[in-house]
């Protein structure tokens, strides 16, 4: 894989080094960017929220998602969903089975 080749180059780079060479400027210049690529700084919208939710609730194996939504409803059902994942494996490690449990609720979405 060549890009792996090409990362290669920059794993020994010294973060400090690299910051501690730049001005004032350039270290607000760069901060204002990362501002820009923050995607907490941009909202994606209920629509794409409810589709993400959508997604969660038909994945039973997902334990954690680090998106924080805007809209109460959407925020809701992911809570839900990831709440319901982590009982099903409170569950499978409790009853030390070996497979998967879908429970009823869950198998039509």
């Amino acid at each position: 894989m060549s890009y792996r080749r090409e990362l290669e180059k920059y794993r020994d780079l010294d973060e400090d080094e690299i910051l501690g060479a730049l001005t004032e400027e350039e270290l607000r210049t760069l901060e204002n960017e990362l501002d820009e690529l923050d995607p907490d700084s941009q909202p994606l919208g209920n629509k794409v929220e409810m589709e993400i939710v959508s997604m969660l609730e038909k994945n039973a194996t997902l334990l954690k998602f680090g998106y924080h939504f805007t809209q109460q409803g959407p925020r809701l059902r992911a809570s839900n969903a990831m709440m319901n994942n982590n009982d099903l494996v409170r569950k499978r490690r409790l009853a030390d089975l070996t497979g998967p449990i879908i429970p009823k609720c869950r198998s039509g979405v």
